[in-house]
This record gives structure tokens, C-alpha cells and sequence, in this order.
């Protein structure tokens, strides 16, 4: 009389783990760069969308604002600020150049963060910063 076995054996189940194991292995870091990657492309188009809000903010109040990027704190964040304009030094003493900042910084729109990682860069003469991942 002979007996059928119908399961797995210990070393066909040892094999398919092992299989899996490596695949998880090989997987894991291109995971970890696919996510730093959309996460520097979504801050990217975050601080360029922030720039045309400084800019139109700056058109339709006919007065002067910057944007504000912070790298000595972590994560690095970036703010629009309010600039002087056409405010009298007799209101606000900093305000000697339209250019100059109020004694109390006027932000708007709070402050806004990079993910953990990235950070700015300024890569040409003209000093435009870039924003990268390590």
C-alpha cells in the first residue's frame, strides 16, 4: 500500500522563501529611490508654484514681495514675505528702500516645509537655486 504525500516539502518551501528574500532584497532600494525621487519632484513643483503665487501676489498688489528659503533649520521650509513698497520710513524706520524689509516680517501663507532630504543649491552665476535630494 503507498502513501501520497500532498504537501510541500521542507526544502521546496526553504527554496521559494529564499527566492522571495532576494527578490525583497533587490526591491527595497529601488523603492526607497523611487520615493526620494517623487518626493524632490513634488517639493520642486511645490517651491515653483510658490514662486508664481510670490510673483502674482507682488503684481496684483503693486508692491514688492520675496520668497523666502531657510536652510539652517531642518526640514528646510521656505516663506513669501511682504516687502516695504511704497511704505513711508515714518510708519515702519526699515522701510528706507521699497525693497527693505518691515521691522516685523509681514508673511503670508505660513510657512511651508521640504521633506527630510532635501535641500537647495545654487548651481550658476546668475544665482537661481535648485532643489535636490541626497
Amino acid at each position: 500500500m503507498t502513501q501520497r504525500n500532498s504537501g510541500f516539502s521542507m526544502l521546496e518551501l526553504l527554496v521559494v522563501i529564499l527566492v522571495l528574500g532576494i527578490v525583497v532584497a533587490m526591491a527595497i532600494p529601488q523603492a526607497i529611490n523611487a520615493v526620494k525621487g517623487y518626493r524632490l519632484h513634488s517639493d520642486a513643483g511645490a517651491v515653483a508654484a510658490q514662486m508664481n503665487v510670490t510673483r502674482f501676489r507682488a503684481t496684483s498688489q503693486n508692491a514688492p514681495y520675496r520668497l523666502n528659503i531657510d536652510v539652517s533649520t531642518t526640514p528646510h521650509s521656505y516663506t513669501m514675505e511682504r516687502l516695504c513698497g511704497n511704505t513711508p520710513s515714518a510708519v515702519d524706520s526699515n522701510c528706507a528702500s521699497p525693497y527693505a524689509a518691515f521691522t516685523v516680517p509681514q508673511l503670508e501663507g505660513g510657512m511651508q516645509y521640504l521633506s527630510t532630504g532635501d535641500f537647495f543649491t545654487t548651481t550658476n552665476p546668475g544665482g537661481s537655486a535648485t532643489v535636490s535630494s541626497r
